[in-house]
């Protein structure tokens, strides 16, 4: 587990291929990262789990895993934090109110509840969003 002080909304960036991702934002003042293999007796995904990598800096939280595996990772975020996500074969589910979204997405699923901005270049997958502050236009 790793826990990061952030009194403020982040950037966070996920960059993931054959894991399944969920995202809570709340108030908070801290982010929490938990990576765990899908199944604990698989040498293989243990080995995923134990190679993704997590950084911190300047507000900017990086989670990468280094090559496809069945990984679960969840991240507890600040209310308003952004996301930016590059994804193959994935699976994203969030909660709570995030800020301006980027979606890279090849074979994938993702389900947002609240969001601010949306970009999204989704290849061959399926995208839920519960509600955007942008209109169709792109304007608030």
């Amino acid at each position: 587990m790793h826990v990061f002080a952030t009194p403020g909304p982040i950037v966070a960036t996920v960059q993931v291929a054959g894991a399944r991702v969920r995202l809570v934002a709340s108030d908070r003042t801290d982010t929490v990262v938990r990576v765990r293999p899908v199944d604990p007796a698989n040498r293989s995904h243990v080995r995923v789990a134990a190679r993704t990598r997590v950084e911190f800096a300047d507000g900017r939280l990086s989670v990468r895993t280094t090559v496809s595996g069945a990984v679960d990772i969840t991240i507890d975020l600040p209310t308003g934090s952004s996301l930016v996500s590059y994804l193959a074969h994935a699976t994203v589910e969030a909660d709570g109110s995030l800020g301006e979204c980027e979606l890279h997405a090849a074979s994938s699923r993702v389900r947002l509840d609240r969001v601010g901005a949306l970009h999204a270049n989704i290849s061959a997958g399926q995208l839920a969003v519960g509600r955007s502050s942008l209109t169709r236009r792109g304007r608030p």
